[in-house]
Parts: C-alpha cells; structure tokens; sequence
C-alpha cells in the first residue's frame, strides 16, 4: 500500500548572468535551498545560462537578493 507524503512545490528557474557575476549567486542559490540543474554558456555570447530548481516558499524576494548580491 501507498504512504501518504508531504511534497514540496519547486520552481524551476533559469538565470541568465555574466561571469564576473556567476561566483554571486552561489550563495543566494544555496541560502534559498535551491539546486543548479545545469551551468553552460550561451554560443556567442558572454553569458552563463543556469537553470536551478528552488522551492516555491523560498522564492519570494529571490530577485532582489540577486539583484542586491550581484
């Protein structure tokens, strides 16, 4: 038989940022819980493309810590 669980609802985000700004957001990743999915730049661009997932209750007031940290 099936137990009942208690799952948390995630978003999947993607960030688009430059490398002197990829080492910022780091800890603004890891203090709100979130995961990096993947990292990799974009093909003729100097941006680093990250998608990242992040639990729903844990986004609110994400973008301005990203803008504040980076």
């Amino acid at each position: 038989m099936a137990t009942p669980r208690l799952m948390e609802p995630q978003l999947i985000t993607e960030i688009l940022c430059t490398a002197d700004a990829i080492e910022a957001i780091y800890p603004v990743i890891s203090r709100r819980r979130g995961h990096i999915i993947y990292e990799k730049t974009k093909p003729g661009t100097p941006l680093y493309c990250v998608r990242l997932n992040i639990p729903a209750i844990d986004s609110f007031g994400f973008e301005t810590d990203m803008r504040l940290y980076t």
